[in-house]
């Protein structure tokens, strides 16, 4: 008999250190609750494979303009020396000019947008905009222009921004890609606050966005790596507009924080689709054997015949606790060495599965997955063995 459940990470949930042997041996594990499952807006979780679950998206430029229009709230202007602003969104044209999120139009507030530069590909972009300045027209910004721009579509991307009063960050799905220095205050005073477009209703964006979040402190790396990994509750300190775009019906977008300042939808359609993107974590695992030399990975995954259909990924991070999740995560290869960090002490090893998928059908399945430790002081290799799914 399967077992179906859904739930989503948090980093505040206490979990189960998984440990590595010590001595020559091996350990086999066949329990899914060695694995925590998250997703962006859910997943469930059934015979050990990720199955995308059908959510309610507001479609933005499927056939006309669509923004979500919130006004000038008092909360959002009224920042001045430090604010966060981040979100979930899937571009389905990434090459031209998008605008994910804008306060205050072309010439004030802020705004996180893609758009060319000189005639070159996309780029992801923050502008903001300072108190004083003597040129309002020339905003300070913070780029990222990915490798292959047109990777970028169809994939759902985390963006962020904060800003400290002295430094202005850019963070794509969870790191930090873009620093600039200048110390002054935000001026979000004039101009509305909406979402999908610039507040006077230009540069729409294409595709879908889901869980706009705005704070009034500018959070850390590690703050907005982990945010990046979790659903918002909407009373977390700080926040003062939090729109996870998930009513699925109606023309008013629900503010999920104190502040419920709502949203008025104009243009787009609710669409009940399927998942594209989802990921389980594995428990910590503490990898502190004397003379380590090397730490290998294999898997074995169950793909459909067309290989654009999905995928699995498998990353992994290293910790130094087993109560904070990695701020870094490297992608690994088939039979690979996962480099281990430097420094004294326990280590601990988190693996991330991830799902793409665009035929809910057929998803893929990871069925086994393999961890080999090896020492330098002998030959000997220990292992731990992750049945994920029995074939």
């Amino acid at each position: 008999m399967s077992v179906s459940r859904r739930y989503c990470i948090d980093g505040d949930v206490p979990v189960a250190v998984v440990e590595m042997p010590a001595v020559p041996g091996s350990m086999v594990v066949a329990d899914d609750a060695d694995w925590r499952n998250g997703l962006l807006v859910g997943l469930a979780v059934d015979n050990h494979a990720l199955i995308p679950a059908p959510a309610p998206f507001l479609v933005f430029g499927e056939k006309s303009r669509t923004s979500v229009k919130l006004g000038n709230p008092p909360a959002v202007s009224g920042l001045k020396d430090t604010f966060t602003v981040m979100a979930w969104g899937l571009p389905a044209n990434a090459e031209a000019y998008r605008t994910l999120i804008d306060k205050g139009g072309r010439d004030a507030g802020f705004s996180i947008r893609h758009g060319r530069t000189q005639g070159s590909a996309n780029q992801v972009s923050v502008r903001i905009y300072l108190e004083n300045e003597p040129h309002p027209h020339e905003p300070y910004q913070v780029r990222l222009k990915p490798p292959n721009p047109v990777e970028f579509n169809d994939r759902w991307h985390h963006y962020a921004c904060t800003y400290d009063g002295q430094h202005l960050i850019l963070h794509v799905d969870g790191q930090a890609v873009d620093t600039l220095s200048k110390e002054s205050k935000l001026d979000l005073t004039e101009g509305d606050l909406c979402i999908g477009a610039f507040a006077g209703g230009g540069e729409p964006w294409q595709g879908l966005i889901r869980d706009v979040a705005i704070w009034s402190e500018a959070l850390t790396p590690e703050q907005v790596a982990r945010q990046a990994q979790r659903k918002l509750r909407g009373d977390e300190p700080g926040l003062v507009g939090y729109w996870p775009l998930n009513d699925g019906a109606g023309d008013v977008a629900l503010d999920h924080s104190a502040q419920a300042n709502h949203g008025q939808i104009t243009g787009g359609a609710w669409r009940e689709l399927p998942m594209r993107h989802g990921y389980r974590l594995s428990h910590p695992m503490r990898c502190s054997p004397a003379g380590l030399a090397s730490c290998t990975i294999s898997w074995d995954a169950q793909l459909p015949d067309d290989p654009d259909k999905a995928d699995v990924v498998i990353s992994y991070g290293w910790t130094d606790s087993p109560d904070t999740l990695p701020l870094v995560w490297h992608p690994a290869a088939q039979g690979g060495d996962l480099l281990k960090r430097e420094g004294d002490g326990a280590q601990y090893l988190w693996l991330k599965q991830e799902l793409l998928t665009h035929d809910p059908a057929a998803p893929p399945r990871l069925r086994r997955m393999k961890i080999e430790l090896f020492t330098a002081s002998a030959p000997a290799r220990m292992g731990l063995r992750q049945e994920l799914c029995t074939t």
